[in-house]
């Protein structure tokens, strides 16, 4: 009879007893909320009940939600036994008001939560420094972004910069009050500007009491 050392039955105790975090997936309409994303993801990894999974798909709208459909469908039993939530982030831009709602009516059907922006998801950035208002447009934006940002100007060209981003992540709770009185995600948003609701996705994701 093989004896058993009390290191190796600790270890059996402790396999045996893991719990597994739910899993939460975030899919982007581009790379800017992907890296926001996985840099909360680090920040709040160790107080978080739940792991995050983020990625940029490169499609918005009804076509997103497409996708993230697509990958519950694929899930396999564990996986649909741990999932937390399907979030999809993407931006107003070109999207006319008919496929909102059918955006929309999409997500409702299969348990998939929307994160908007309107016109885009800078708005959410520009609120960890102040409070979004109707001058914070096109160009103005970026310029008001980019100041803040040590940048001459917050164009394409920098919103794969991490680094930059990194910039934003000690100001969380500062763009959640920028943004506390903004009407709640509904389907008469759509016009709304400027508007983001992407502070519920972070409170829903994350569930701290300090951001």
């Amino acid at each position: 009879m093989v004896k058993r050392t009390k290191g190796r039955k600790a270890k059996g105790r402790k396999a045996k007893g893991k719990l597994f975090k739910k899993t939460i997936y975030i899919f982007t309409e581009g790379e800017t909320e992907s890296n926001y994303f996985r840099i909360l993801n680090r920040k709040y990894k160790s107080s978080t009940n739940v792991k995050v999974e983020t990625k940029s798909v490169g499609k918005q709208g009804k076509s997103l939600i497409q996708h993230a459909i697509g990958r519950k469908e694929k899930m396999t039993r564990n996986e649909k036994n741990n999932l937390g939530g399907i979030y999809v982030i993407f931006d107003k831009d070109d999207i006319n008001n008919n496929d909102f709602q059918e955006a929309l009516k999409l997500a409702k059907e299969n348990d998939i939560k929307i994160g908007f922006s309107n016109k885009c998801f800078e708005i959410w950035l520009l609120a960890h420094f102040e409070k979004p208002n109707g001058s914070h447009v096109g160009k103005k934006l970026f310029i008001r972004l980019g100041d803040y940002l040590g940048c001459k100007q917050y164009e394409k060209n920098h919103k794969s910069d991490i680094g930059l981003l990194h910039k934003l992540e000690d100001f969380v709770s500062m763009a959640i009050s920028n943004t506390k009185d903004m009407p709640e995600f509904s389907q008469k948003i759509v016009n709304e500007v400027p508007y983001t609701n992407i502070a519920q996705v972070i409170q829903e994701v994350y569930n701290r009491e300090i951001y």
